[in-house]
């Protein structure tokens, strides 16, 4: 497998591992870990909502906690703008990605021998 075959493999496997953006927003007790890393505290309650958004074909999954609407609406706004962001962003990636395959398509075809 040449170098080119190669790099485009590699960013097709990575395309096909990104099928589905989940966005979580949940209100929950928090540790700080001696590894500086936040976790939510083992046994404590987590109210919250996700999005999880199917990038082939579109559909759109939302679960959304009892009473969460109601108890905290601001973060319902927020979490419909990080919804609306992450949509965008993944947009702007795929343009990215097609951009970066046509260079390197490009690259391996002007490294083809002469005959």
């Amino acid at each position: 497998m040449s170098k080119l075959e190669e790099i485009l493999t590699k960013i097709g496997d990575k395309i096909a591992d990104a099928t589905i953006l989940q966005i979580d927003t949940v209100m929950a007790t928090l540790d700080v870990g001696a590894d500086g890393k936040i976790a939510t505290t083992p046994g404590t309650d987590i109210e919250g909502m996700t999005s999880s958004i199917n990038l082939i074909d579109g559909d759109i999954t939302n679960t959304i906690a009892p009473g969460f609407y109601q108890k905290y609406p601001d973060l319902i706004k927020f979490h419909e703008t990080q919804v609306e962001k992450g949509s965008a962003i993944v947009k702007a990636n795929m343009e990215a990605l097609k951009s970066i395959v046509s260079v390197v398509e490009s690259l391996g075809s002007d490294n083809t021998p002469k005959e």
